[in-house]
């Protein structure tokens, strides 16, 4: 089976010169995607997302699929994600990454079209490589959090959920500006749009605690959008601590609770959740200046409270009426806090 888009080095694709195969930059590739620099023949640089039909064929053919349902699938994945960033980018959505070009490229020596992806080129990665995650302080860690915040705001005032926020998928633009990055997962909030489904949540590391027990809300809207505040405590627990809170979490409950162990059902495994979950959030914020500390422990422990329906904003959790996943408060809660840490000597 071909294998060309795994091997586009030295391609031009509608004007755009690919340059260097790369590993999945800031994780904006998918399952079945290869990830590579391209410098347009005007001097631009962008990241490319090439799909690998070829790819995904030996993949699913095994499973019974057909090549034309496969092929439709991918089809189907790649117009959403297109869709998606449509939107950002009509929304001038400024904290996420967007697409320049979208489009097909076609070679004689391989029988499937390529899919691919143009996206604007974030030069100084993602966080988990960023120069300044080496260094002490918390001040940049929490004013790249608060951009992180921003971002996804602006993707829920569309409807947007990300579904597979992490690290990997935090860029940095310049300087504490972040965006985010990779829809390939997303979906819209409250329909049965591409991947609103109960499983189709992305990286297994990241994702909220209560998927990994098989709970998941019936209300979508609940579910989705629970489970970005998750990913999003996680994302502060690694930007001010280095480290995969889901994991911190695991040290701290007994076996007999683990997802793999636990037969009991989440509702019964909960209060030894919280429990666990207290105790990690003690130890990621131990070592933390002392004008931030309590801060940033309530703020992860709202977004990464075990119980979906409690995540989130205190103020906003308890109201009467409204959107009780409003990210309002908890973009400012960012902000403030971001604030104090630059008074840190």
């Amino acid at each position: 089976m071909s294998n060309l888009a795994s091997n586009l080095v030295g391609h031009d694709l509608n004007g755009w010169i690919v340059t260097k195969k790369i590993s999945k930059f800031g994780g904006t590739g998918g399952a079945f995607s290869s990830a590579y620099l391209v410098q347009h023949k005007d001097g631009r640089d962008a990241f490319l997302k090439a799909i690998n039909i070829g790819y995904a064929m030996n993949m699913f053919l095994p499973t019974g699929k057909r090549r034309n349902e496969i092929l439709q699938d991918i089809t189907e994945n790649f117009e959403h994600e297109v869709d998606l960033l449509e939107a950002c980018d009509t929304k001038r959505l400024d904290r996420v990454v967007v697409a320049i070009e979208e489009g097909e490229y076609r070679h004689p020596s391989d029988p499937y079209y390529i899919p691919f992806l143009i996206f604007e080129l974030c030069k100084e990665g993602d966080v988990r490589r960023h120069p300044k995650m080496a260094a002490a302080g918390v001040t940049w860690p929490l004013r790249v959090f608060h951009e992180v915040c921003v971002g996804l705001k602006q993707l829920h005032s569309i409807n947007i959920i990300h579904q597979d926020l992490k690290p990997s998928n935090v860029l940095i633009a310049a300087g504490t500006k972040a965006k985010i990055a990779d829809l390939g997962r997303a979906t819209v909030s409250g329909s049965r749009a591409m991947f609103s489904g109960a499983n189709h949540w992305g990286d297994t590391d990241y994702m909220p605690i209560e998927f990994h027990y098989n709970h998941f809300e019936p209300d979508p809207t609940v579910r989705q959008k629970a489970a970005d505040f998750y990913m999003l405590g996680g994302v502060l627990a690694f930007l001010v601590c280095k480290i995969n809170i889901f994991s911190l979490i695991l040290t701290k409950l007994p076996a007999a609770y683990h997802p793999m162990n636990w037969t009991g059902g989440f509702n019964a495994a909960l209060p030894a959740l919280h429990t666990a979950t207290i105790d990690a959030v003690a130890d990621i914020v131990a070592s933390l200046p002392d004008v931030v500390k309590s801060d940033v422990r309530e703020m992860i422990l709202f977004l990464c409270h075990p119980e979906p329906l409690k995540r989130g904003h205190p103020k906003t959790v308890i109201q009467a009426s409204g959107d009780r996943y409003s990210m309002e408060r908890i973009v400012t809660t960012a902000d403030r806090v971001a604030n104090k840490a630059r008074l840190i000597p």
